[in-house]
């Protein structure tokens, strides 16, 4: 079994230098555990989707588990934005989060 990530890259973003860097992005699904599930957590929430219990009693807030809340809230925001449905935090879902 081999550990590569599954990532895409492309999202030109400029360093300290004013130059510009390629970024590689993972694509993230339920059950991944990481620090890069926490910045699309933010990214999420800075657009106005939680991360809600199914009886939206509980904010699990970024927490960097990429559960059945941080599902439902990709889910929610590639609706509302007209992405494929994927459930996944996949190239196109990265680049609408980023706005690049």
């Amino acid at each position: 079994s081999s550990n590569k990530v599954d990532t895409f890259g492309g999202a030109p973003v400029k360093n300290k230098e004013e130059k510009f860097v390629e970024v590689k992005l993972p694509v993230l699904k339920r059950g991944d555990k990481n620090d890069t599930v926490k910045s699309l957590q933010m990214l999420l929430m800075g657009h106005g989707y939680e991360m809600l219990s199914t009886d939206k009693k509980t904010n699990y807030g970024v927490d960097g588990s990429f559960g059945g809340a941080t599902e439902r809230a990709i889910t929610a925001y590639q609706k509302d934005n007209k992405l494929a449905v994927t459930k996944k935090a996949d190239a196109a879902t990265w680049k609408s989060l980023l706005e690049i």
